[in-house]
């Protein structure tokens, strides 16, 4: 329940950020002869700055919240090894591949926050470290999320001969809103993993950049989409659906009674 819940929190930050963005700029109106909608490339990048910005606020909610698990998930792993490691001096094998220090060990989230408002520079400020790495993948990521779905929901309608608002149209849209956001947003998703489980405060993010390599930079590409990309589909329904849904329950309030 606690990962879901979270969930919803980043999208409806996300969703309400975009929205404000959105609301701010003048709307978009066709150009040329005989032209019924905006071009297409005007909503794309509509949606990709207003995009932008939404992952810009988001990762001020999402960055303390996933050093934390990131933290914890180290943790866990370095435990592992340590048991393994224990186990073969028992039985006598070679353990030369063990980890030389022990991990620091938190007892849960909580205590993990405590301990890195107390022992890291910064106070509570460092539960922020990874911040610009954060914002490096949000940004553009989302910005791409919403501007992938954009461009799909207008093209996908006329190729597959369905309607711009039905449940298939939107799902595939969001689908390919998803795929956008992962092949931008990876690369710095691995950065900004590396920087908030790193023990010192030197690390940059061209520095784990070139330690890493393009390479391992994309290691879970598979997996991510293969989570990211139904994921997308169904919040972009959703959020259609229930947008949709609140609009009519306003109409009606506003209705006059006879």
């Amino acid at each position: 329940a606690g990962p879901l819940a979270a969930q919803a929190v980043y999208k409806a930050v996300m969703f309400g950020a975009f929205s404000t963005a959105s609301a701010s700029l003048p709307p978009l109106t066709p150009t040329g002869i005989g032209a019924d909608s905006p071009p297409l490339t005007a909503v794309a990048a509509r949606a990709y700055a207003c995009g932008v910005f939404a992952g810009a606020i988001n990762s001020l909610v999402v960055c303390p919240v996933e050093l934390v698990r990131n933290r914890l998930m180290v943790q866990q792993h370095h435990l592992q090894h340590q048991h393994q490691h224990q186990h073969q001096q028992r039985r006598g094998q070679d353990a030369s591949r063990a980890p030389r220090h022990r991990a620091r060990v938190f007892s849960g989230a909580l205590d993990c926050v405590r301990q890195t408002v107390r022992n890291e520079p910064g106070g509570p400020l460092a539960l922020w470290k990874g911040l610009g790495s954060t914002a490096m993948r949000d940004g553009p990521g989302v910005g791409m999320w919403f501007a992938c779905f954009e461009i799909a929901k207008r093209l996908l309608p006329a190729a597959l001969g369905v309607e711009p608002d039905s449940g298939v149209n939107l799902l595939l849209s969001g689908g390919l809103g998803g795929i956008g956001f992962w092949l931008v947003a990876l690369p710095f998703d691995a950065i900004k993993s590396n920087i908030q489980t790193s023990q010192t405060n030197d690390v940059s993010v061209l520095g784990v950049a070139r330690r890493l390599g393009l390479r391992r930079l994309y290691t879970g590409l598979g997996v991510a989409l293969v989570r990211g990309v139904p994921g997308a589909g169904t919040v972009f329904l959703v959020q259609s659906r229930t947008q949709r849904w609140l609009a009519e329950r306003r109409a009606q309030a506003t209705r006059p009674s006879r």
